[in-house]
């Protein structure tokens, strides 16, 4: 995990995703990187992406309930506008 200030995000996103090729605008930002293989970086996209290549991958669910997801994201929105630190999975 890399974890930054908000606004320092937007930048790392957008030179993370041009020097990689990809397209996508938002925290999280989510690849898989096979190094000890020596592997190039491939997109896995966003959390819900990130589910849903857990799910197919590792054959593992999430339990947690889409309300409760819900309120993880209302709080993580708050968190986000005071300015707070976010999150970023890279692996």
């Amino acid at each position: 995990m890399i974890m930054m200030i908000m606004m320092a995000l937007q930048d790392w996103l957008a030179s993370t995703c041009r020097a990689y090729g990809w397209n996508h605008g938002q925290s999280p930002l989510v690849w898989r990187e096979l190094v000890q293989r020596g592997g190039k970086r491939q997109l896995i996209g966003g959390a819900n992406e990130f589910c849903e290549y857990v799910s197919s991958y590792y054959d593992v669910r999430s339990s947690l309930t889409s309300h409760r997801l819900l309120q993880v994201n209302i709080i993580r929105g708050r968190l986000a506008s005071g300015r707070a630190l976010d999150t970023v999975i890279t692996q």
